[in-house]
């Protein structure tokens, strides 16, 4: 299982994004750091993110999504730990 960000610019503020952000919590675990950010923890890849989360955007709409590697270990001074 994996932790990504996911980023994202919506193109129409009139445009009903409902389905984006469902899209969004039906992974295991996802947390909305800010306006436009959340992390998501999954057992799926980047492409298969993109391509459900693209179902709920328009061409005009920007999606970035990234697997964000820390080290497990929490011994260690230098590890993330987000869920």
């Amino acid at each position: 299982m994996s932790s990504y960000v996911v980023c994202y610019d919506l193109s129409n503020p009139k445009k009903d994004y409902s389905d984006l952000f469902k899209r969004i919590k039906s992974y295991i675990a996802y947390y909305h750091c800010l306006d436009t950010t959340w992390i998501i923890k999954t057992e799926f890849s980047e492409k298969q993110i993109k391509e459900n989360l693209r179902q709920a955007l328009t061409q005009q709409d920007r999606l970035f999504v990234a697997r964000i590697h820390c080290n497990e270990d929490p011994k260690d001074k230098g590890s993330i730990e987000l869920f």
